[in-house]
């Protein structure tokens, strides 16, 4: 174990760097390594751009490399937290919205220190709040999902695209590849975070769902697809800038 190279600690998380010289260990970590696939997490549109840079200038040899964090996505300690949806006010009107969702999902009355328990580890399941009103919505019938248009089976069986496709896009007309998106709808990853927001009546709706797992997030990979925006939150995180890359 070598002595840490820089060390801090950020957001309650000990950031840690220290430096392999040892050749017989980056050997074994290399021939570890080389049957794996990677799965890109958090950082595709960093990938991407890295692609992009490396064509754009093929002079520089640092071009063809990027810097990347692996982590074992079955690790005990990483986990991954889910992104709650508010919605503005603006002139929906509550009692329409509620009949509508009520067309499609099971909606059931409850407290709202119950929500999430309630929903937890249920499939199309989802915590509500409504202009100040709490409730559970469940999918009603799984043949709904035939109308989701994506060739991706592992797509359409997420929760955060069957809430998109069949409650935000239809009843809210939310579009996620509409660039003014982040006007009417506000992506929260804590739960009491998301309560203070909605007290303060800005926000007239909640929707809070279950955290995507890891199996979920291969199976989208393996159809070739990305998954939905604000769909996942790794904990803890690797901050960025901890190291730098020079390219020249």
């Amino acid at each position: 174990h070598t002595q840490p190279r820089a060390s801090g600690t950020m957001d309650d998380v000990l950031h840690e760097l220290r430096k392999i010289d040892d050749h017989a260990m980056i050997g074994r970590l290399q021939r570890e390594m080389e049957e794996k696939h990677v799965y890109i997490a958090d950082g595709h549109h960093r990938y991407t751009t890295a692609l992009r840079y490396r064509d754009a200038h093929p002079e520089r040899d640092g071009a063809r490399y990027l810097m990347m964090a692996l982590v074992n996505m079955y690790n005990e300690g990483l986990v991954i937290l889910p992104t709650h949806r508010l919605i503005r006010r603006e002139n929906h009107d509550p009692k329409t919205i509620l009949q509508q969702i009520e067309d499609t999902f099971h909606v059931e009355s409850i407290p709202g220190d119950q929500m999430m328990e309630r929903i937890h580890g249920e499939k199309f399941s989802y915590g509500f709040f409504c202009n100040g009103d709490d409730y559970v919505i469940r999918l009603k019938d799984r043949k709904a999902l035939d109308s989701i248009a994506t060739e991706s089976t592992a797509l359409r069986q997420l929760d955060v695209t069957v809430l998109h496709e069949l409650i935000l896009k239809p009843l809210f007309h939310i579009d996620t590849d509409d660039e003014n998106i982040q006007e009417r709808i506000a992506y929260v990853k804590s739960l009491p975070a998301a309560m203070d927001l909605l007290s303060e009546r800005e926000y007239a709706f909640g929707f809070f769902l279950n955290a995507v797992n890891v199996e979920e997030i291969v199976h989208v990979a393996k159809d070739h697809e990305v998954m939905p925006q604000k769909s996942t939150f790794f904990y803890p995180k690797v901050y960025s800038g901890l190291v730098t890359q020079r390219l020249e």
